[in-house]
């Protein structure tokens, strides 16, 4: 039950300050009562600084800790008794996120949210110890908010809006309802956070719950929406004690055909309902088990087989107990068709138990959290009708950081204020979840050694190596104002602030600048004289206007050579690439430079007309990456299929993630049943049995082993585009062409004419920046052009194959540049002459798709950060210098960070799971690996993105991935 915000004025955000905690900077309370040690939620927003290091968001003693480990995993642990959770994900965004934690040792449960996600995937999942107290919420023992077991501030993050509720267990959609909202965008949503209330009352279902602490191989996922054992040994689960009086619905929905489960209602008291598959060994319960084909119903202390109504050849799908309370019956039914015997259920309290035995993959379990598949009247979802609010308990507090006098100042709950260590009222920022300004990126540096700290405002270095620091971590398209201090004075050459390009040494290129500590400048890889040096404690101005590339820098307010901002005249610097961002600069220095975006107030009066750097004076995303993309995961069992995708589908691209066969690319403009194969060479396929039907609201797959092979899990790539084809005759051969109203891309077809110097019109609007041709009618090669290649697009090194993976091909296949209009195809390839010819052709859209390339690193760990101004859905990349895969990753077959999950375009090899580690962070790609095939170093490498969402302007920033 999230809100929803919406309207004219775009949406509001309801958080105001953040606290930047820092290396001896920790907040502490001491309880003077002992309120519920076994039973607590802890809930904050985190604005990770730093990674890579051990850090404490909050502790009580040395037995309970929740924590980012230095692998950057997210931790909760301390002794045995306390249980642990390890997560599987890595968190190195440095956006923010929101993380939840239930702890409760009575019903050994441990949950854990980031964002609107339960985390379900632990490389260490031990329950704690039945009843265990822990030290939070003890008398005497100190809670620690960025501290641990009594020693120094150890956390360089920022955080905002923390709460901790003494006796309140919430359930995972609990946390993440009171903590989360949607905000509508287009078709679909951005999910941001909230402040929490205990006024905004949520829904509360009925919840399961697992007993054994051995049953590390028992899943129960999804908000409790699904369940799953790996192991070949009985498990059991259990809800809460059901309502005593009403009538129900629950549903049991299989994943495949189970072997040995047994579903239904028993005693409370019981630890299992599990006994005999032919007999009923366990008393009073009432429910099935599921043996292979066949089932057995239980009626209380008598026992059915294989009821006729259901027959042992069904498929057993979704099991219904439809169950009256105050008749005290249930009313069982497979796939919808009920048992015309109504079983009875034992008197007392009784539980919905579900007996598992090798059941992956698993079932899902539906209390009415989701609409219910077989609804029938009277019956309902198992939730509290009135729902009691939520209760801080004696020792429950909330921290919001709005008062820079009392930062520790609780607002509701327990109202004694957290005592302070190292913190000033310098600390406090307006850096918030849903506004957050911009940071000295952790994940944006360049050189070694970079370490950021301080809320992420301040940079310095290790060591003596050349030519370090960081960049800050999104860029504007407005006017932007900024300052920097630094803290120690440095020698000629030895730290400046920058403007330039993420990935671009600032000054190092013609497109970029940067303003030495002793009175020199650098622009082009060229060191002049500016005429003033920087000391110890001044202030430093910087004023960027990215439409014109000029730039201001002054200190002290005064602008050099007597620039005026304000008025555009007497730049201190010209020629600046639109995509600069200020950053940091260290060469044989560990001095500090401390920079300001506004999340502290300025020194000095911004010029007119410039701005923070912050996410709502960003333009706001006009498109939604899922309206315009969707990605489908299917199960193949050649028989007619009809997919029901997110978007109009107007290409499918589709793989066998499992089978060693080609890749499948259909499309409307070709029409039904005519597929292209992206791995090979070959002319245009043509059965109506491969993709049969296009229509509005998805697509008809044939009885084809093309893409339809029975037992192939495969995966379908939708590009959605809203235009319908028309003929275009903006060049001199006439086309067709279907092309996205936003321009991110279009489709072509034209019947070539064999001459160098016709024109094909594309439909884009605006200049292609990659353009894809096939050959539909004969053996010719996949051609790829952009202007990033080495020779622009066209030249001695200006394409690529897209079935195999060499490198950049001698010869010039394009007769010009393309124009906003038209495109110049000129070889066999791409205009044989009376051969129709198929052309892709993309554009970057500002929150929707990207055309980048970047250099390798050659760095394992610490790779190009690709800026990309959203979070990443799809991604193909290609090495350009050398011979490299085009290799193809997305969010949907791999869910955990970092996604290692890939297939190649250029091969039919099956899906690959190796250490091709990249992570898809809320604004960019952060590659974690040296694979020459995406990160050797000094290699050049092209890619193409599509987004899955942005946010900035009157919309919310996206949280961290």
């Amino acid at each position: 039950m999230r809100a929803l915000y919406s309207g004219a004025d775009g949406w509001k955000n309801d958080l105001t300050n953040s606290l930047a905690l820092s290396a001896g900077k920790k907040l502490t309370y001491t309880p003077t009562v002992t309120g519920n040690r076994r039973q607590f939620t802890i809930m904050m927003n985190v604005r990770r600084v730093r990674h890579g290091v051990i850090e404490y968001l909050v502790s009580a003693g040395s037995a309970s800790t929740l924590y980012f480990h230095s692998d950057d995993t997210l931790r909760w642990g301390g002794t045995a008794a306390t249980g642990s959770l390890h997560t599987s994900r890595k968190f190195r965004d440095t956006e923010w996120m929101f993380i939840g934690f239930a702890f409760d040792s009575v019903a050994r449960t441990m949950k854990m949210v980031v964002n609107d996600e339960e985390i379900d995937s632990f490389t260490t999942n031990t329950l704690p110890t039945a009843n265990y107290q822990t030290f939070f919420n003890y008398n005497g023992s100190i809670t620690e908010l960025g501290g641990y077991n009594g020693g120094a501030g150890l956390v360089e993050a920022n955080v905002s809006d923390f709460v901790l509720l003494d006796g309140e267990v919430l359930t995972p959609q609990e946390m993440i309802n009171y903590r989360t909202q949607n905000v509508p965008f287009g078709n679909n949503v951005i999910t941001t956070t909230k402040k929490f209330t205990t006024e905004d009352k949520q829904e509360r279902y009925i919840s399961l719950y697992r007993n054994d602490s051995a049953s590390n191989t028992t899943k129960i996922l999804d908000e409790g929406k699904y369940v799953e054992r790996s192991t070949s040994s009985w498990d059991t689960i259990h809800s809460d004690v059901l309502p005593s009086t009403g009538r129900y619905l629950i549903e049991f929905g299989l994943g495949a055909d189970a072997f040995n489960a047994v579903v239904g209602i028993g005693p409370a008291e019981n630890t299992s309902p599990r006994g005999g598959f032919t007999t009923n060994t366990f008393g009073n319960f009432t429910g099935i088990t599921f043996s292979g084909s066949s089932l057995k119903s239980f009626n209380n202390a008598s026992t059915t087989i294989d009821p006729p109504e259901w027959g042992a050849n069904v498929t057993h799908d979704m099991f219904s107990m439809y169950i009256d309370m105050d008749a005290r019956t249930a009313i069982l039914a497979i796939n919808g068709v009920e048992l015309p015997t109504v079983h009875s259920i034992t008197s007392g309290d009784v539980r919905y138990y579900i007996d598992l035995h090798s059941l992956n993959p698993g079932a899902s379990v539906n209390f009415g959290q989701t609409d219910y598949k077989y609804p029938k009247a009277g019956y309902g979802p198992l939730k509290e009708p009135n729902p009691p609010e939520l209760e801080y308990g004696p020792n429950g507090t909330q921290l919001l950081f709005e008062d820079a006098s009392d930062l520790g100042k609780s607002t509701v709950g327990n109202l004694v204020s957290w005592s302070l260590t190292g913190i000033t009222s310098d600390d406090q920022l307006t850096d918030t979840p849903g506004d957050p300004y911009a940071i000295l990126s952790a994940i944006a540096t360049y050189g070694t050694g970079v370490d950021i700290s301080r809320g992420g405002l301040r940079s310095t270095t290790n060591g003596s190596a050349n030519n370090r620091g960081s960049y800050a971590s999104f860029t504007s398209s407005h006017k932007i104002y900024c300052e920097a201090v630094f803290e120690a004075s440095a020698a000629d050459n030895n730290g400046g602030i920058g403007l330039g390009p993420i990935g671009i040494v600032p000054g190092e290129s013609s497109d970029s600048f940067r303003w030495m500590s002793a009175s020199t400048q650098r622009k082009g890889g060229v060191k002049s004289a500016l005429g003033t040096n920087i000391t110890a404690g001044q202030t430093v101005m910087i004023a960027f206007d990215p439409a014109t590339g000029n730039a201001w820098i002054g200190k002290e307010g005064t602008w050099i050579g007597g620039g005026d901002p304000a008025a555009g005249t007497s730049p201190t610097v010209t020629g600046l690439a639109s995509d600069c961002v200020p950053s940091s600069y260290h060469y044989s220095t560990s001095a500090y430079i401390v920079f300001n975006f506004g999340q502290k107030p300025f020194t000095y009066t911004p010029p007119n007309g410039f701005k923070e750097l912050k996410s709502s004076n960003r333009e706001t995303p006009q498109y939604h990456g899922r309206d315009k993309f969707d990605v489908v995961l299917r199960y193949a069992d050649h028989i007619e299929t009809k997919v029901y995708p997110a978007v109009k589908p107007t290409a499918v691209w589709t793989k066998s993630r499992n089978g060693a066969y080609s890749h499948s690319l259909y499309d409307v403009l070709r029409g039904a049943g005519k597929y292209l194969r992206p791995d090979v060479h070959d002319a245009e396929g043509d059965y109506i049995e491969t993709l049969k039907l296009f229509e509005d609201n998805g697509y008809t797959l044939g009885t084809s082993n093309e893409s339809n092979r029975a037992g192939n899990n495969y995966v379908d790539w939708l590009f959605g585009l809203d235009g319908t084809e028309v003929t275009n005759n903006d060049g001199t051969i006439p086309s067709q062409v279907i092309a996205d109203s936003s321009g991110y891309m279009s489709l072509v077809e034209h019947v070539g004419d064999g001459q160098t110097t016709s024109t094909v019109g594309h439909g884009l609007g605006d200049v292609p920046e990659l353009i894809i041709s096939k050959n539909l009618e004969t053996t010719q090669d996949w051609v790829v052009h952009s202007g990033i290649m080495t020779t622009g697009w066209i030249g001695s090194d200006s394409w690529l194959k897209l079935h195999t993976g060499s490198g950049q091909v001698t010869g010039t296949l394009l007769g010009a540049d393309p124009t906003s209009e038209v495109f110049q195809p000129i070889n066999s390839r791409n205009n044989g002459n009376g051969q129709r010819h198929l052309h892709i052709l993309f554009r970057s859209v500002d929150g929707l798709s990207k055309i980048f390339s970047y250099k390798g690193t050659g760095s394992s760990t610490n790779g190009p950060n690709i800026d990309l101004g959203f979070k990443a859905r799809w991604v193909m990349f290609k090495r350009i210098d050398s011979s490299g895969s085009w290799w193809i990753y997305d969010t949907e077959r791999d869910t955990i960070q970092p996604m290692d999950v890939k297939l190649r375009a250029d091969d039919s090899t099956t899906e690959l799971t190796a250490s091709h580690q990249i992570d898809f962070n809320a604004d960019s790609l952060k590659l974690r690996m040296n694979n020459a095939d995406f990160n050797a170093s000094g290699a050049t490498y092209i890619g193409l993105a599509i987004a899955d969402v942005a946010g900035g302007g009157n919309l919310p920033a996206i949280l961290g991935n």
